[in-house]
């Protein structure tokens, strides 16, 4: 049986290699980004508290003058586990994040289509993004079967975050909008 933590190390070397460049589409000026683990290392604050992986992007927009900061969060589940509580684990993360994603691993299309149609139902309700994961392999194939809506975090939230979440990636953040640490 997989566990989320299973999932952890193939979902990362997908979003390096492919899903990253999907979700971050379409760009004119292509973004810089960085991919962290949030669900290891770090204090441990509380159920829901964070994402289990973090997409970091810094965009730039010919038609903006300064560069804009987004974050995607992903939790991992396992299809035993994707349900509508984990729709509401996503949920609480855009506190912090743009973007929020449950990632699912369902292999079995009948599963998918029959016992999982609930779960997709709220996400899609509540604008919560879906992606389904065929196998725990780094280069499984995958659909992102709904995308997140974007949401407003409080900037000092989001600050929180990533200063007390992201330590070694907040200087990189830092730079790239063009301000000193």
């Amino acid at each position: 049986m997989i566990a989320e933590s299973d999932l952890e190390r193939p979902f990362l070397t997908l979003l390096e290699t492919r899903i990253a460049r999907e979700l971050l589409q379409p760009a004119i000026v292509p973004p810089n980004w960085r991919i962290a683990n949030t669900a290891r290392g770090g204090p441990s604050v509380g159920q829901w508290s964070q994402p289990d992986l973090i997409l970091i992007s810094v965009r730039r927009y010919v038609s903006r003058a300064v560069p804009e900061l987004e974050l995607f969060g992903f939790e991992l589940k396992t299809h035993q586990g994707f349900d509508v509580s984990a729709v509401h684990q996503a949920l609480a993360h855009t506190r912090y994040v743009h973007y929020s994603h449950v990632v699912v691993h369902c292999p079995s299309d009948e599963t998918w289509e029959h016992r999982l149609q609930d779960a997709r139902y709220h996400a899609q309700r509540h604008g919560i993004g879906v992606i389904r994961l065929k196998a725990h392999a780094p280069d499984a194939d995958f659909e992102i079967a709904l995308h997140s809506e974007r949401f407003n975090p409080a900037p000092g939230y989001q600050d929180d975050f990533l200063t007390g979440r992201l330590p070694g990636l907040f200087d990189w953040v830092q730079q790239q909008l063009g301000k000193e640490s």
